[in-house]
């Protein structure tokens, strides 16, 4: 069995330094790019996603799924 951990990119809270705690907000622009980027590097074979309901996430799921 592989366990891969992912975290989240730049969100628009950490651009503008502020604490996101729970706060659900998306990622950068930055975020998406360096997400897409650096998500060539993921294995593509998984069997089970598992992440919190929170925007940030989300959007780096499906960037690093595409």
């Amino acid at each position: 069995m592989k366990i891969t951990l992912i975290r989240h990119a730049e969100s628009v809270y950490n651009e503008k330094r502020l604490l996101q705690g729970q706060v659900d907000c998306e990622l950068s622009k930055k975020g998406l790019k360096d997400t897409k980027e650096k998500s060539k590097n993921f294995p593509s074979d998984f069997d089970i996603c598992f992440c919190s309901p929170l925007k940030r996430t989300k959007q780096t799921v499906k960037k690093s799924m595409n």
